[in-house]
């Protein structure tokens, strides 16, 4: 990268210089099961641009960059923290598995929410408090979002 670019501003393609993330961003950037709109960029810090270099580094789609993110784990992730990696790859694993089962069975074979949870419990083998709130939270999302499917 040469040293123009390095310090060179971009619209934040997240928000796209909005400086907020509205539900239309969500929609474009496929996050529906892992974002909700928010009063400020978390990858522009609200501040409407980005520098080209950390959007190159970036996806602006990332679900990890949020606004509720502490420092200490952002900075863990800027650092590619192996560890830290891995979990995150497991957990989007784990939402997008059961995000899928919710569009399936809920939405294109239009079976009830709780048909669709005891389905979702028994293709997990699983019918812990953690797994029951993150389907409700899932159920939550979707609801929100679902004009826009």
């Amino acid at each position: 990268m040469d040293t123009e670019e390095k310090g060179k501003l971009i619209d934040c393609p997240r928000c796209l210089g909005k400086g907020e993330v509205d539900k239309h961003d969500v929609i474009r950037l496929r996050r529906i099961f892992f974002w909700m709109p928010g009063p400020h960029c978390a990858f522009c810090n609200g501040l409407k641009r980005v520098e080209f270099s950390f959007a190159s580094r970036f996806n602006a789609d990332d679900w990890f960059i949020t606004s509720d993110l502490s420092l200490e784990m952002y900075q863990k992730y800027i650092d590619k923290d192996p560890e830290l990696l891995a979990q995150l790859e497991a957990h989007e694993h784990y939402i997008t598995s059961i995000s899928n089962l919710i569009i399936q069975y809920h939405y294109r074979l239009k079976l009830s929410k709780e048909d669709t949870r005891k389905i979702i419990l028994d293709s997990f083998r699983s019918n812990n408090a953690e797994l029951n709130n993150t389907i409700t939270g899932l159920f939550e999302q979707a609801d929100f979002f679902i004009g826009e499917f």
